[in-house]
Protein backbone atom coordinates (compact mmCIF):
# COMPACT_ATOMS: atom_id res chain seq x y z
CA UNK A 1 0.00 0.00 0.00
CA UNK A 2 1.57 3.28 -1.06
CA UNK A 3 1.39 6.42 1.03
CA UNK A 4 -0.89 8.22 -1.39
CA UNK A 5 -2.77 5.60 -3.35
CA UNK A 6 -4.08 2.06 -3.27
CA UNK A 7 -2.89 -0.66 -5.61
CA UNK A 8 -4.18 -0.91 -9.14
CA UNK A 9 -6.64 -3.72 -9.69
CA UNK A 10 -5.64 -4.23 -13.32
CA UNK A 11 -2.54 -6.28 -12.66
CA UNK A 12 -2.43 -7.63 -9.16
CA UNK A 13 0.47 -7.78 -6.78
CA UNK A 14 1.32 -11.33 -5.77
CA UNK A 15 3.63 -13.38 -3.59
CA UNK A 16 3.62 -17.14 -3.79
CA UNK A 17 5.12 -19.57 -1.33
CA UNK A 18 8.80 -20.08 -2.19
CA UNK A 19 10.48 -23.24 -3.33
CA UNK A 20 13.24 -23.88 -0.76
CA UNK A 21 16.64 -23.01 -2.21
CA UNK A 22 20.08 -23.24 -0.62
CA UNK A 23 21.81 -19.99 0.29
CA UNK A 24 18.56 -18.03 0.04
CA UNK A 25 18.04 -15.28 2.61
CA UNK A 26 14.81 -13.44 2.11
CA UNK A 27 11.86 -12.10 4.00
CA UNK A 28 8.50 -11.62 2.36
CA UNK A 29 5.69 -9.33 3.38
CA UNK A 30 2.09 -9.81 2.45
CA UNK A 31 0.57 -8.12 -0.56
CA UNK A 32 -2.47 -6.28 0.64
CA UNK A 33 -4.93 -7.85 -1.75
CA UNK A 34 -4.43 -11.10 0.17
CA UNK A 35 -3.74 -13.11 -2.99
CA UNK A 36 -0.69 -15.04 -1.76
CA UNK A 37 -0.58 -18.28 0.16
CA UNK A 38 0.28 -18.45 3.84
CA UNK A 39 3.97 -18.72 4.82
CA UNK A 40 5.32 -22.03 5.97
CA UNK A 41 7.01 -22.48 9.33
CA UNK A 42 10.32 -22.57 7.49
CA UNK A 43 9.56 -19.22 5.90
CA UNK A 44 8.72 -17.67 9.26
CA UNK A 45 11.89 -19.08 10.84
CA UNK A 46 13.93 -17.74 7.93
CA UNK A 47 12.37 -14.32 8.31
CA UNK A 48 13.17 -14.22 12.02
CA UNK A 49 16.72 -15.30 11.38
CA UNK A 50 17.34 -12.78 8.62
CA UNK A 51 16.18 -9.75 10.53
CA UNK A 52 17.61 -10.90 13.83
CA UNK A 53 20.98 -10.86 12.05
CA UNK A 54 20.33 -7.36 10.73
CA UNK A 55 19.22 -5.96 14.08
CA UNK A 56 22.34 -7.36 15.74
CA UNK A 57 24.55 -5.98 13.01
CA UNK A 58 23.12 -2.50 13.37
CA UNK A 59 22.46 -2.54 17.12
CA UNK A 60 25.34 -0.22 17.95
CA UNK A 61 24.62 2.30 15.22
CA UNK A 62 23.48 5.69 16.44
CA UNK A 63 21.22 6.12 13.42
CA UNK A 64 18.66 3.68 14.83
CA UNK A 65 16.64 6.45 16.44
CA UNK A 66 13.19 5.40 15.29
CA UNK A 67 10.99 5.22 18.36
CA UNK A 68 8.49 2.42 18.93
CA UNK A 69 5.74 3.28 21.42
CA UNK A 70 2.92 1.28 22.95
CA UNK A 71 1.06 4.42 24.01
CA UNK A 72 -1.81 6.26 22.37
CA UNK A 73 -0.75 7.80 19.05
CA UNK A 74 -3.48 10.43 19.42
CA UNK A 75 -1.54 11.98 22.30
CA UNK A 76 1.05 13.11 19.77
CA UNK A 77 -0.70 13.22 16.40
CA UNK A 78 -3.94 14.61 15.01
CA UNK A 79 -5.10 11.86 12.66
CA UNK A 80 -7.26 12.97 9.74
CA UNK A 81 -10.30 10.95 8.71
CA UNK A 82 -9.76 11.13 4.94
CA UNK A 83 -7.93 8.09 3.55
CA UNK A 84 -4.94 8.63 1.29
CA UNK A 85 -4.81 4.95 0.35
CA UNK A 86 -6.27 1.61 1.36
CA UNK A 87 -5.30 -2.06 1.29
CA UNK A 88 -6.31 -5.41 2.69
CA UNK A 89 -4.80 -4.85 6.15
CA UNK A 90 -5.57 -1.18 6.75
CA UNK A 91 -5.24 2.28 5.26
CA UNK A 92 -3.14 5.46 5.19
CA UNK A 93 -4.20 8.83 6.58
CA UNK A 94 -2.53 12.18 6.97
CA UNK A 95 -1.54 13.26 10.48
CA UNK A 96 -0.16 16.39 12.11
CA UNK A 97 2.33 16.25 14.97
CA UNK A 98 1.03 18.40 17.82
CA UNK A 99 4.49 19.47 18.94
CA UNK A 100 6.24 20.30 15.66
CA UNK A 101 3.31 20.95 13.35
CA UNK A 102 4.91 18.60 10.80
CA UNK A 103 2.61 16.54 8.60
CA UNK A 104 3.11 12.80 8.12
CA UNK A 105 1.48 9.83 6.45
CA UNK A 106 0.32 7.25 8.99
CA UNK A 107 -0.24 3.67 7.88
CA UNK A 108 -2.79 2.02 10.16
CA UNK A 109 -2.62 -1.77 10.16
CA UNK A 110 -5.39 -3.84 11.73
CA UNK A 111 -3.77 -6.54 13.89
CA UNK A 112 -6.88 -8.70 13.55
CA UNK A 113 -6.82 -8.61 9.74
CA UNK A 114 -3.05 -9.02 9.62
CA UNK A 115 -2.88 -11.67 12.34
CA UNK A 116 -1.18 -14.25 10.11
CA UNK A 117 1.19 -11.70 8.59
CA UNK A 118 2.32 -9.73 11.63
CA UNK A 119 5.84 -11.10 11.35
CA UNK A 120 6.14 -9.86 7.77
CA UNK A 121 4.81 -6.42 8.72
CA UNK A 122 7.45 -6.16 11.44
CA UNK A 123 9.99 -7.19 8.82
CA UNK A 124 8.82 -4.28 6.64
CA UNK A 125 9.35 -1.96 9.59
CA UNK A 126 12.84 -3.36 10.23
CA UNK A 127 13.79 -2.85 6.59
CA UNK A 128 12.56 0.75 6.60
CA UNK A 129 14.55 1.44 9.76
CA UNK A 130 17.71 0.62 7.82
CA UNK A 131 17.08 3.14 5.05
CA UNK A 132 18.35 6.72 5.04
CA UNK A 133 18.23 8.22 1.56
CA UNK A 134 16.57 11.37 0.13
CA UNK A 135 14.86 9.27 -2.56
CA UNK A 136 13.42 6.70 -0.11
CA UNK A 137 10.37 7.42 2.06
CA UNK A 138 11.55 7.68 5.65
CA UNK A 139 9.94 5.89 8.57
CA UNK A 140 9.63 8.39 11.43
CA UNK A 141 8.30 6.30 14.33
CA UNK A 142 5.86 3.49 15.12
CA UNK A 143 3.05 2.94 17.60
CA UNK A 144 1.18 -0.15 18.66
CA UNK A 145 -1.96 -0.66 20.74
CA UNK A 146 -4.25 -3.64 21.29
CA UNK A 147 -5.90 -3.47 17.88
CA UNK A 148 -3.65 -1.44 15.57
CA UNK A 149 -0.09 -0.92 14.44
CA UNK A 150 0.81 2.56 13.19
CA UNK A 151 3.70 3.45 10.90
CA UNK A 152 4.39 7.20 10.94
CA UNK A 153 6.13 8.01 7.66
CA UNK A 154 7.28 10.91 5.55
CA UNK A 155 4.30 12.47 3.76
CA UNK A 156 4.65 12.83 0.00
CA UNK A 157 2.07 15.45 -0.90
CA UNK A 158 2.73 15.38 -4.65
CA UNK A 159 1.04 12.04 -5.30
CA UNK A 160 2.39 8.99 -7.10
CA UNK A 161 4.15 8.83 -10.45
CA UNK A 162 1.34 6.88 -12.12
CA UNK A 163 -1.32 9.47 -11.31
CA UNK A 164 1.04 12.30 -12.18
CA UNK A 165 1.71 10.89 -15.66
CA UNK A 166 -1.98 10.23 -16.29
CA UNK A 167 -2.75 13.75 -15.11
CA UNK A 168 -0.53 15.29 -17.76
CA UNK A 169 -2.21 13.18 -20.44
CA UNK A 170 0.82 11.58 -22.04
CA UNK A 171 4.46 10.57 -21.74
CA UNK A 172 7.17 12.69 -20.19
CA UNK A 173 9.76 14.49 -22.26
CA UNK A 174 13.19 12.86 -22.33
CA UNK A 175 14.49 15.66 -20.13
CA UNK A 176 11.84 14.99 -17.48
CA UNK A 177 12.19 11.23 -17.81
CA UNK A 178 15.95 11.52 -17.25
CA UNK A 179 15.40 13.54 -14.07
CA UNK A 180 12.95 10.91 -12.81
CA UNK A 181 15.02 7.87 -13.80
CA UNK A 182 18.14 9.32 -12.19
CA UNK A 183 16.32 9.50 -8.84
CA UNK A 184 14.77 6.05 -9.28
CA UNK A 185 18.17 4.52 -9.99
CA UNK A 186 19.75 6.37 -7.06
CA UNK A 187 17.22 4.78 -4.71
CA UNK A 188 17.76 1.30 -6.20
CA UNK A 189 21.54 1.68 -6.19
CA UNK A 190 21.43 2.64 -2.50
CA UNK A 191 19.23 -0.32 -1.55
CA UNK A 192 21.34 -2.82 -3.50
CA UNK A 193 24.85 -1.57 -2.80
CA UNK A 194 24.58 -0.06 0.68
CA UNK A 195 21.87 -2.17 2.31
CA UNK A 196 21.64 -5.44 0.29
CA UNK A 197 17.88 -4.94 0.00
CA UNK A 198 15.83 -6.01 -3.02
CA UNK A 199 12.57 -4.04 -3.23
CA UNK A 200 10.70 -6.48 -5.50
CA UNK A 201 7.76 -4.18 -6.21
CA UNK A 202 9.16 -1.24 -8.16
CA UNK A 203 6.38 0.40 -10.16
CA UNK A 204 4.99 3.84 -10.97
CA UNK A 205 2.54 3.71 -8.05
CA UNK A 206 5.34 3.19 -5.52
CA UNK A 207 7.29 6.32 -6.45
CA UNK A 208 5.88 9.43 -4.80
CA UNK A 209 6.57 13.12 -5.32
CA UNK A 210 7.67 15.01 -2.25
CA UNK A 211 5.38 17.95 -3.00
CA UNK A 212 3.13 19.44 -5.66
CA UNK A 213 5.68 21.01 -7.97
CA UNK A 214 7.09 20.55 -11.48
CA UNK A 215 9.26 17.49 -12.08
CA UNK A 216 12.32 19.70 -12.45
CA UNK A 217 11.89 21.10 -8.92
CA UNK A 218 10.69 18.02 -7.11
CA UNK A 219 12.00 14.98 -5.27
CA UNK A 220 10.86 11.46 -6.09
CA UNK A 221 10.75 8.93 -3.24
CA UNK A 222 10.41 5.15 -3.20
CA UNK A 223 7.71 3.74 -0.93
CA UNK A 224 6.05 0.46 0.07
CA UNK A 225 8.57 -2.06 1.35
CA UNK A 226 5.93 -4.72 1.95
CA UNK A 227 7.61 -7.20 -0.42
CA UNK A 228 11.22 -6.08 0.12
CA UNK A 229 13.79 -8.57 1.35
CA UNK A 230 17.46 -8.86 2.13
CA UNK A 231 19.76 -10.71 -0.25
CA UNK A 232 23.23 -12.18 -0.31
CA UNK A 233 25.51 -10.96 -3.13
CA UNK A 234 25.44 -13.75 -5.71
CA UNK A 235 22.58 -15.46 -3.88
CA UNK A 236 19.21 -16.59 -5.20
CA UNK A 237 15.70 -15.44 -4.29
CA UNK A 238 12.84 -17.88 -4.75
CA UNK A 239 9.58 -16.23 -3.74
CA UNK A 240 7.44 -15.01 -6.63
CA UNK A 241 6.71 -11.45 -5.60
CA UNK A 242 5.75 -8.20 -7.25
CA UNK A 243 3.24 -6.72 -9.66
CA UNK A 244 2.88 -8.86 -12.78
CA UNK A 245 3.42 -6.20 -15.45
CA UNK A 246 6.68 -5.11 -13.79
CA UNK A 247 8.05 -8.59 -13.03
CA UNK A 248 11.07 -10.04 -14.81
CA UNK A 249 10.82 -13.44 -16.55
CA UNK A 250 13.01 -14.88 -13.78
CA UNK A 251 10.63 -13.71 -11.03
CA UNK A 252 7.78 -15.41 -12.84
CA UNK A 253 9.93 -18.55 -12.96
CA UNK A 254 10.68 -18.39 -9.24
CA UNK A 255 14.49 -18.18 -9.41
CA UNK A 256 16.03 -14.70 -9.59
CA UNK A 257 18.29 -12.17 -7.89
CA UNK A 258 18.31 -8.43 -7.17
CA UNK A 259 18.69 -7.67 -10.90
CA UNK A 260 14.91 -8.20 -11.05
CA UNK A 261 14.62 -4.66 -9.67
CA UNK A 262 16.50 -3.36 -12.73
CA UNK A 263 14.06 -5.10 -15.07
CA UNK A 264 11.29 -3.23 -13.24
CA UNK A 265 13.26 0.00 -13.76
CA UNK A 266 13.31 -0.78 -17.48
CA UNK A 267 9.53 -1.22 -17.49
CA UNK A 268 9.16 2.09 -15.66
CA UNK A 269 11.45 3.93 -18.09
CA UNK A 270 9.54 2.50 -21.06
CA UNK A 271 6.28 3.73 -19.55
CA UNK A 272 7.65 7.19 -18.76
CA UNK A 273 8.62 7.66 -22.41
CA UNK A 274 5.63 5.96 -24.07
CA UNK A 275 2.81 6.21 -21.48
CA UNK A 276 2.08 2.52 -22.06
CA UNK A 277 3.62 -0.75 -20.81
CA UNK A 278 6.17 -2.74 -22.85
CA UNK A 279 4.22 -5.96 -22.20
CA UNK A 280 0.52 -5.11 -22.58
CA UNK A 281 -2.30 -7.57 -22.09
CA UNK A 282 -6.02 -7.75 -21.42
CA UNK A 283 -5.39 -9.73 -18.24
CA UNK A 284 -2.56 -11.09 -16.10
CA UNK A 285 -2.31 -14.29 -18.14
CA UNK A 286 -1.62 -12.37 -21.35
CA UNK A 287 0.91 -10.14 -19.62
CA UNK A 288 2.72 -13.13 -18.14
CA UNK A 289 2.89 -14.79 -21.56
CA UNK A 290 4.47 -11.69 -23.11
CA UNK A 291 6.92 -11.17 -20.24
CA UNK A 292 8.08 -14.79 -20.36
CA UNK A 293 9.02 -14.28 -24.02
CA UNK A 294 10.67 -10.93 -23.23
CA UNK A 295 9.67 -9.42 -26.57
CA UNK A 296 8.78 -5.73 -26.77
CA UNK A 297 8.83 -3.13 -29.54
CA UNK A 298 9.45 0.58 -30.08
CA UNK A 299 6.91 0.84 -32.90
CA UNK A 300 4.31 3.07 -31.28
CA UNK A 301 4.09 6.66 -32.52
CA UNK A 302 5.30 7.85 -29.12
CA UNK A 303 8.72 6.32 -29.86
CA UNK A 304 9.15 8.15 -33.16
CA UNK A 305 10.57 11.19 -31.35
CA UNK A 306 12.55 9.31 -28.69
CA UNK A 307 16.33 9.26 -29.08
CA UNK A 308 18.36 6.14 -29.78
CA UNK A 309 20.27 6.81 -26.56
CA UNK A 310 17.05 6.48 -24.56
CA UNK A 311 16.11 3.27 -26.36
CA UNK A 312 19.61 1.95 -25.70
CA UNK A 313 19.18 2.33 -21.93
CA UNK A 314 15.74 0.70 -22.02
CA UNK A 315 17.32 -2.26 -23.81
CA UNK A 316 20.11 -2.48 -21.21
CA UNK A 317 17.55 -2.64 -18.40
CA UNK A 318 15.21 -5.08 -20.17
CA UNK A 319 17.92 -7.60 -21.08
CA UNK A 320 16.37 -11.04 -20.78
CA UNK A 321 19.37 -12.62 -19.03
CA UNK A 322 20.07 -11.12 -15.58
CA UNK A 323 23.85 -11.17 -16.09
CA UNK A 324 23.45 -9.00 -19.21
CA UNK A 325 21.23 -6.49 -17.44
CA UNK A 326 22.72 -3.14 -16.35
CA UNK A 327 23.16 -2.54 -12.64
CA UNK A 328 21.78 0.66 -11.15
CA UNK A 329 25.28 2.18 -11.06
CA UNK A 330 25.91 1.23 -14.70
CA UNK A 331 22.52 2.58 -15.75
CA UNK A 332 23.17 5.96 -14.10
CA UNK A 333 26.46 6.18 -16.00
CA UNK A 334 24.70 5.74 -19.38
CA UNK A 335 25.31 8.48 -21.93
CA UNK A 336 21.58 9.18 -22.24
CA UNK A 337 21.62 11.17 -18.99
CA UNK A 338 24.35 13.47 -20.33
CA UNK A 339 22.32 14.09 -23.48
CA UNK A 340 18.81 14.39 -22.02
CA UNK A 341 19.59 16.25 -18.79
CA UNK A 342 23.22 17.46 -18.76
CA UNK A 343 22.63 19.50 -15.61
CA UNK A 344 22.30 16.24 -13.64
CA UNK A 345 26.00 15.56 -14.13
CA UNK A 346 27.21 19.10 -13.45
CA UNK A 347 29.17 19.52 -10.23
CA UNK A 348 27.18 21.27 -7.51
CA UNK A 349 29.22 23.96 -5.72
CA UNK A 350 30.17 23.01 -2.17
CA UNK A 351 29.45 25.66 0.44
CA UNK A 352 32.40 26.28 2.79
CA UNK A 353 30.12 26.18 5.83
CA UNK A 354 28.98 22.64 4.89
CA UNK A 355 32.48 21.16 5.12
CA UNK A 356 33.12 23.03 8.38
CA UNK A 357 29.88 21.67 9.81
CA UNK A 358 30.76 18.08 8.81
CA UNK A 359 34.18 18.42 10.46
CA UNK A 360 32.65 19.88 13.63
CA UNK A 361 30.11 17.06 13.73
CA UNK A 362 32.75 14.36 13.25
CA UNK A 363 34.66 15.72 16.26
CA UNK A 364 31.62 15.36 18.53
CA UNK A 365 31.00 12.61 21.03
CA UNK A 366 28.71 9.67 20.29
CA UNK A 367 25.80 11.12 22.25
CA UNK A 368 26.23 14.63 20.85
CA UNK A 369 25.94 13.25 17.34
CA UNK A 370 22.96 11.11 18.29
CA UNK A 371 21.21 14.07 19.92
CA UNK A 372 21.67 16.33 16.90
CA UNK A 373 20.50 13.60 14.56
CA UNK A 374 17.40 13.06 16.67
CA UNK A 375 16.60 16.78 16.53
CA UNK A 376 17.30 16.92 12.77
CA UNK A 377 14.81 14.08 12.26
CA UNK A 378 12.10 16.56 13.34
CA UNK A 379 12.84 19.07 10.56
CA UNK A 380 9.95 19.82 8.23
CA UNK A 381 9.90 18.54 4.66
CA UNK A 382 11.10 21.81 3.16
CA UNK A 383 14.19 21.80 5.39
CA UNK A 384 14.88 18.12 4.64
CA UNK A 385 14.68 18.74 0.88
CA UNK A 386 17.04 21.70 1.26
CA UNK A 387 19.51 19.45 3.11
CA UNK A 388 19.21 16.94 0.29
CA UNK A 389 20.29 19.52 -2.27
CA UNK A 390 23.27 20.59 -0.13
CA UNK A 391 24.30 16.96 0.49
CA UNK A 392 24.27 16.31 -3.27
CA UNK A 393 27.33 18.57 -3.58
CA UNK A 394 29.37 16.00 -1.63
CA UNK A 395 27.43 12.85 -2.49
CA UNK A 396 28.89 12.54 -5.99
CA UNK A 397 27.91 8.85 -6.27
CA UNK A 398 24.31 9.45 -5.23
CA UNK A 399 24.49 6.74 -2.56
CA UNK A 400 23.49 9.02 0.35
CA UNK A 401 26.45 7.55 2.19
CA UNK A 402 30.00 8.92 2.19
CA UNK A 403 32.48 6.17 2.99
CA UNK A 404 36.10 6.70 3.96
CA UNK A 405 37.11 6.05 0.36
CA UNK A 406 34.55 8.57 -0.89
CA UNK A 407 35.84 11.24 1.50
CA UNK A 408 39.43 10.54 0.49
CA UNK A 409 38.48 10.89 -3.19
CA UNK A 410 36.65 14.14 -2.41
CA UNK A 411 39.75 15.52 -0.70
CA UNK A 412 41.77 14.89 -3.88
CA UNK A 413 39.32 16.55 -6.26
CA UNK A 414 40.69 19.80 -7.76
CA UNK A 415 37.39 21.62 -7.23
CA UNK A 416 37.52 20.84 -3.52
CA UNK A 417 41.18 21.81 -3.01
CA UNK A 418 40.20 24.64 -0.58
CA UNK A 419 38.61 22.01 1.71
CA UNK A 420 41.32 19.35 1.39
CA UNK A 421 42.76 19.66 4.90
CA UNK A 422 39.31 19.68 6.52
CA UNK A 423 38.20 16.62 4.58
CA UNK A 424 41.43 14.80 5.42
CA UNK A 425 40.86 15.55 9.09
CA UNK A 426 37.35 14.08 8.82
CA UNK A 427 38.87 10.94 7.28
CA UNK A 428 41.38 10.70 10.12
CA UNK A 429 38.65 10.94 12.76
CA UNK A 430 36.32 8.44 11.11
CA UNK A 431 39.17 5.98 10.52
CA UNK A 432 39.49 5.51 14.27
CA UNK A 433 35.85 4.45 14.70
CA UNK A 434 34.20 1.02 14.32
CA UNK A 435 33.34 0.14 10.69
CA UNK A 436 29.60 0.69 11.18
CA UNK A 437 30.24 4.24 12.43
CA UNK A 438 32.97 5.32 10.01
CA UNK A 439 30.90 7.01 7.32
CA UNK A 440 28.69 10.07 6.82
CA UNK A 441 25.03 9.26 6.12
CA UNK A 442 22.32 11.66 5.00
CA UNK A 443 20.96 11.87 8.55
CA UNK A 444 24.49 12.54 9.80
CA UNK A 445 24.65 15.42 7.35
CA UNK A 446 21.30 16.77 8.55
CA UNK A 447 22.57 16.68 12.13
CA UNK A 448 25.87 18.27 11.11
CA UNK A 449 24.25 21.22 9.33
CA UNK A 450 21.53 21.77 11.97
CA UNK A 451 21.43 25.36 13.18
CA UNK A 452 20.47 26.71 16.61
CA UNK A 453 17.61 28.82 15.23
CA UNK A 454 16.02 25.70 13.71
CA UNK A 455 15.69 23.97 17.09
CA UNK A 456 12.17 24.82 18.13
CA UNK A 457 10.69 23.57 21.40
CA UNK A 458 8.45 21.02 19.68
CA UNK A 459 11.41 19.53 17.82
CA UNK A 460 13.50 19.29 20.98
CA UNK A 461 10.66 17.63 22.90
CA UNK A 462 10.17 15.12 20.09
CA UNK A 463 13.90 14.35 20.13
CA UNK A 464 13.84 13.99 23.92
CA UNK A 465 11.06 11.40 23.57
CA UNK A 466 13.37 9.24 21.46
CA UNK A 467 15.89 8.95 24.29
CA UNK A 468 13.33 8.85 27.12
CA UNK A 469 12.46 5.27 26.23
CA UNK A 470 10.31 4.56 29.30
CA UNK A 471 8.55 7.96 29.06
CA UNK A 472 9.22 8.85 32.70
CA UNK A 473 10.50 12.36 31.93
CA UNK A 474 14.20 11.50 32.30
CA UNK A 475 16.95 10.09 30.10
CA UNK A 476 18.51 7.43 32.30
CA UNK A 477 21.31 4.91 31.84
CA UNK A 478 18.67 2.29 31.01
CA UNK A 479 17.21 4.56 28.32
CA UNK A 480 20.62 5.15 26.77
CA UNK A 481 21.32 1.43 26.82
CA UNK A 482 18.12 0.73 24.91
CA UNK A 483 18.75 3.44 22.31
CA UNK A 484 22.27 2.29 21.58
CA UNK A 485 21.27 -1.36 21.63
CA UNK A 486 23.67 -2.28 24.40
CA UNK A 487 23.07 -4.25 27.57
CA UNK A 488 23.11 -2.41 30.86
CA UNK A 489 25.38 -5.17 32.25
CA UNK A 490 29.06 -5.98 31.84
CA UNK A 491 31.17 -4.06 29.33
CA UNK A 492 28.04 -2.47 27.86
CA UNK A 493 27.29 -0.84 31.19
CA UNK A 494 30.68 0.89 31.15
CA UNK A 495 29.95 2.42 27.77
CA UNK A 496 26.47 3.53 28.88
CA UNK A 497 27.86 5.06 32.08
CA UNK A 498 30.48 6.95 30.09
CA UNK A 499 27.84 8.35 27.73
CA UNK A 500 25.61 9.47 30.61
CA UNK A 501 28.57 11.00 32.46
CA UNK A 502 29.51 13.06 29.41
CA UNK A 503 25.92 14.12 28.75
CA UNK A 504 25.33 15.16 32.36
CA UNK A 505 28.60 17.11 32.68
CA UNK A 506 30.08 14.51 35.01
CA UNK A 507 27.19 14.09 37.45
CA UNK A 508 25.88 10.84 35.89
CA UNK A 509 22.40 11.98 36.90
CA UNK A 510 19.49 11.26 34.54
CA UNK A 511 18.80 14.12 32.13
CA UNK A 512 15.63 16.16 32.42
CA UNK A 513 14.20 17.88 29.35
CA UNK A 514 15.86 21.19 30.17
CA UNK A 515 19.20 19.39 30.65
CA UNK A 516 18.78 17.90 27.19
CA UNK A 517 18.02 21.33 25.68
CA UNK A 518 21.16 22.74 27.27
CA UNK A 519 23.18 19.77 26.04
CA UNK A 520 21.99 20.24 22.44
CA UNK A 521 22.73 23.97 22.61
CA UNK A 522 26.27 23.27 23.83
CA UNK A 523 26.81 20.77 21.03
CA UNK A 524 25.65 23.26 18.41
CA UNK A 525 28.02 25.90 19.77
CA UNK A 526 31.05 23.63 20.02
Amino acid sequence: MGLCSSHSKAHRKFAEAPVPKPQTRESTAAPEDGSQSEPSEDEEAGTKSRWADVSTEFSSRINNLILHSTGNIKQFYDLQSEKLGEGGFGFVVEAKNFGTGNRYAVKKVSKAKAKQKRLEIRSEIDIMKLTDHPNVVKLHETFEDKSQMYLVMELCAGGDLDKHMKGQGGPYSEHQAAILMDQILKAVSYLHNCKSICHRDLKLQNFLFSRKAPVENNLLKLADFGLACGFEPGGVLATKAGTVSYCSPQVLGGVYDNSADLWSCGVIMYMLLAAQPPFPGKNDAEVVQRVRKGNYVFNDIAWSTVSEEAKSLVRRLLKYQPFDRATAVQARAHSWFHCAAPSLRCAVPVQPSVVSDVLRFSRMTTFQRAALRAVAMQLNQEAVDSCSRDFAALDYKGMSLLSLNDLEELSEMPDLEPFRHQLQEVVGILSSRPPDDSNISFNDFMGATLQQDQCQDGMLRAAFRIFDQDADGYISAQDIGRVFGRSSHGAGAEVVSAILAEASMGTSEPLRYQDFVTYVSRALNT
